[in-house]
């Protein structure tokens, strides 16, 4: 028999119950980061409806500045990027200009213009308009060129070499510019001397994983390799921007980090260890990042 103490429940739960495990429901999916969620606006006690209201515009606010704070991490880091990019190295210059300059005073006609040339390719690329990615076809072309130019100004004391598993892997993989580009000049700064030649080693293949298709980038010298203190202030600060959602700024490999994971929202990895020397891997989703710059 359906009682007084029956209906007074059901009123309970309709008025009040009903409404508050309304709101604990959106609450845990908001908790999951579903941040489209809401609650119906539609209550018959005013007061509920206001808490409604109130929850569900704190709910906007909250999602809006999450909005803000993401576009301007990407805002500084388009910045930091175009630092980088324009960040020219004096040493690289004034050691180029002089290798020019001495060429063309002993007559080495050809070679000074085949350095010439490469100069002119790796400036190109350096001051073009910024883009957060580039096809992984024209990252390489850009680090041998580089490479290149090494090889012309130290012909006995640096080597390089390109392997890729796949040709089709270059047009299918965007990635940031500058990327390997700041590996190779990681290896060419702590790992060239010209006491003994250095032999660098790019590396490409497919992996996958979780189901995933996967460009994995190895880049690897045959110089010293990472010191222990150097790969355990690298690794802090990978661990520091991964878990803390912080800025940490910087040029080199921190600010390659950085890039990552802003670019990639985690699903690229970049791990360092040595292997008869440093190598540096970078594991990058097969997919065109939503935050493709078109040419």
């Amino acid at each position: 028999m359906f009682t007084h103490n029956h209906a007074r429940s059901l009123l309970f739960y309709l008025f009040t119950a009903k409404p508050v495990q309304s709101i604990a429901d959106v609450a845990r999916r908001l908790g999951q980061g579903e941040l489209d969620q809401r609650i119906p606006e539609n209550e018959n006690i005013a007061e509920i409806n206001e808490i409604n209201h109130n929850f569900n515009q704190l709910i906007a606010s909250i999602t809006a500045l999450k909005i803000d704070l993401y576009e301007e991490k990407l805002r500084r880091q388009e910045a930091e990027l175009a630092r980088l990019r324009l960040q020219l190295n004096p040493h690289f210059l004034l050691n180029s200009l002089n290798l020019v300059y001495t060429m063309t005073r002993q007559k080495h006609y050809e070679v000074s213009m085949q350095f010439c040339l490469c100069l002119i390719r790796h400036f190109r690329f350096v001051l073009r308009k910024s883009h957060n990615f580039v096809p992984l076809s024209e990252e390489l072309d850009f680090c041998e060129n580089y490479m290149e130019i090494l090889s012309l100004q130290y012909p006995s004391y640096f080597f390089y070499e390109i392997c890729l598993a796949d040709e089709s892997i270059q047009t299918e993989t965007l990635i940031p510019p500058l990327s390997i580009q700041t590996i190779i000049e990681n290896s060419v700064k702590y790992g060239f001397t010209q006491e003994k030649p250095l032999h660098i080693r790019i590396r490409i293949n497919r992996k996958e994983k979780n189901r995933l298709n996967y460009c994995v980038i190895s880049v690897s010298d045959d110089g010293p390799g990472f010191s222990e203190e150097s790969l355990k202030r690298i690794r802090g600060i990978q661990e520091r921007i991964e878990t803390e959602d912080t800025f940490v700024g910087g040029v080199g490999l921190p600010n390659l980090i950085e890039r990552y994971r802003i670019l990639y929202e985690g699903n690229a990895k970049i791990s360092f260890e040595n292997q008869e020397g440093a190598q540096t891997v970078l594991e990058i989703p097969l997919v065109w990042p939503q935050n493709t710059d078109p040419e």
